[in-house]
């Protein structure tokens, strides 16, 4: 005879074999019982928020425990990732600008070591880009008059140089101008272009007497790295080019990865 309320009670459905192994191993080896499964579940979710938990959720017969904040933590971890990403971006961008900005500085300071420059002159840029070597050499430099010729779009970013005094878009030989300069610098390889020696010899008659032509050459890059390979035949190559079109060759030195070359305008007009 069974008391009133004593009787047989429901049995509780314990969790199926996987869910007891799915249990153990999110708890670390302790038995946790069924009324806590949705407890396992959440703490399972926040860590693999934070990247550090990689094992599927426990199931309870058979069905997926789906916690009720889940939905919420999947779209916090979305708009982390997001930020991640954007902050990146911006790492990113910043390096390159920082970049940009050192290897304009480079050259100009090694034609500050290379040449007495006096507070005051002139200076052409040969297909001069965006600008910012003409940048760079004002800031070190504002006495000085400059003046720019870019053949290609980059001549529209030149526009925004409110210092300098003049810039032509055209073709060098295409390009009117009249007037002379005591230094001329060409920070682009010549080595791409077609017939490198008309542009030198089209350069020196546009320097002033003992006027300075100025070579920067970037190593071309093969690969992922810096090719060395024929570094003395370049060497050879632009002192014979410089040779051909008149000028007296000086200094050539190496800087980084770029051939430093200066040579004068001896001859007389």
């Amino acid at each position: 005879m069974l008391a009133a309320g004593t009787g047989p009670q429901p049995r509780t459905k314990e969790p199926a074999a996987a869910d007891l192994t799915s249990l153990w191993n999110i708890n670390k080896g302790k038995h946790v019982p069924h009324p806590t499964i949705h407890a396992a579940c959440l703490a399972s979710s926040v860590r693999a928020l934070s990247g550090t938990c990689s094992r599927p959720a426990a199931f309870v017969g058979n069905r997926k425990k789906t916690s009720p904040h889940e939905p919420v933590l999947s779209g916090i971890k979305a708009r982390f990732e997001a930020l991640a990403r954007y902050v990146a971006a911006l790492n990113e961008k910043a390096a390159l600008g920082l970049s940009a900005a050192a290897q304009s500085r480079q050259p100009v300071k090694q034609l500050e070591e290379l040449l007495p420059l006096p507070e005051a002159g002139t200076l052409l840029h040969f297909e001069a880009g965006d600008g910012g070597f003409l940048e760079a050499f004002h800031a070190a430099r504002p006495g000085w008059e400059l003046s720019a010729i870019e053949s290609g779009d980059a001549f529209m970013r030149l526009l925004k140089k409110g210092f300098l005094r003049s810039a032509y878009n055209a073709d060098y030989h295409d390009a009117d101008i009249a007037s002379r300069f005591d230094i001329i610098a060409v920070t682009k390889p010549l080595d791409e272009m077609v017939k490198p020696l008309n542009a030198v010899r089209w350069l020196s008659r546009r320097l002033a007497d003992n006027g300075t032509l100025f070579l920067w050459q970037p190593t071309p890059l093969i690969g992922a790295g810096l090719s060395l390979c024929g570094l003395p035949i370049r060497i050879a190559n632009l002192t014979a080019l410089c040779k051909a079109a008149g000028l007296s060759v000086g200094t050539i030195t190496m800087e980084g990865n770029a051939i430093c070359l200066c040579a004068r305008n001896a001859s007389q007009h």
